[in-house]
């Protein structure tokens, strides 16, 4: 649009230009002709009549030629206003330009932060998918271990089951999920098995009965854990450990010390976890804890 428009102005720039040459031509010839008078009549070569013809003549192409200046003005008058207007089209349109190029750097800018997004929840959903996988498997590994019985353990005399709400807790903190509580993801249900205690920083976990290491080292899911089996078929289960005390097949006696508590976060939350078995199925180890020897919530 703004080029045809520059056409049509240059089209009317140069009609103008041939009427201003027009016109001081027309000029040139009044100035040289002068007015008709006494001294022209007798000194002129032509007789009045011809000279009266003459003076006749240029009188009509005055009156033409005014008309031609009045066009002339017009027509210069219109250039300056095209030229105004065109100045101004051309502004708006370069500001048009520069809006419409920031606001296409921005729907850039926000395209590519989206596309990071996306990027980070795909990955981070992957990651969870892959813990969750873990945790899963980690708990059937558990389970087997749980449940496994190579006849190399002896049966201990029946204790265990006496000491429902009298055992002394694991470790000092303050419980920070319960057992069966929910998660942070509704699909994550290995850590509802038992409790989650948030200890002092490099706390001493103990053995809360006596019994017999049968695991003490790296699962999958759980960390850095330890298994020990009491009589009647119950164990206690300390997991995500900073640093393991005991051996696999050390016997252990009450209140002895088995670990170290770690508090740094897992994928699915952070603290010392504690379990109570019975086989393989679990038991809310408040149950058995002595009541009002960890901090709630």
């Amino acid at each position: 649009m703004l080029e045809a428009k520059e056409r049509e102005l240059a089209v009317v720039t140069h009609k103008t230009e041939d009427l201003r040459r027009h016109l001081v031509k027309r000029l040139r010839s009044f100035y040289l002709l002068g007015k008709t008078g006494l001294l022209n009549t007798v000194f002129s070569t032509s007789n009045l009549p011809d000279l009266m013809v003459a003076a006749d003549s240029f009188q009509s192409l005055v009156t033409y030629d005014q008309e031609l200046f009045t066009e002339y003005r017009t027509s210069v008058i219109a250039i300056n206003r095209a030229k105004q207007a065109r100045e101004l089209e051309k502004t708006v349109q370069e500001h048009f330009l520069a809006d419409a190029d920031a606001e296409s750097r921005l729907l850039q800018q926000a395209a590519e932060e989206k596309y990071r997004v996306l990027k980070r929840i795909q990955t981070e959903k992957g990651l969870f998918a892959q813990a969750l996988k873990e945790m899963r498997r980690a708990e059937s590994e558990l389970m087997a271990t749980l449940t496994k019985d190579d006849g190399k353990r002896e049966r201990k005399p029946v204790g265990f089951l006496a000491q429902k709400k009298k055992l002394p807790p694991p470790v000092w903190g303050k419980i920070i999920r319960r057992f069966n509580e929910p998660g942070a993801n509704e699909e994550e249900t290995t850590f509802a098995n038992g409790i989650t205690i948030l200890p002092p920083d490099r706390a001493e976990v103990f053995a809360v009965y006596g019994g017999l290491v049968i695991f003490a080292g790296h699962m999958s899911g759980y960390g850095k854990m330890v298994i020990i089996e009491h009589d009647q078929q119950y164990y206690t289960i300390s997991a995500r450990l900073d640093e393991i005390e005991v051996l696999e097949g050390d016997p252990v006696r009450q209140g002895q010390i088995i670990g170290i508590a770690g508090t740094g976060d897992t994928p699915f939350g952070q603290g010392f976890y504690f379990e109570v078995r019975r086989d393989a199925q679990p038991e809310n180890p408040l149950n058995w804890i002595r009541p009002n020897t960890l901090a709630d919530r």
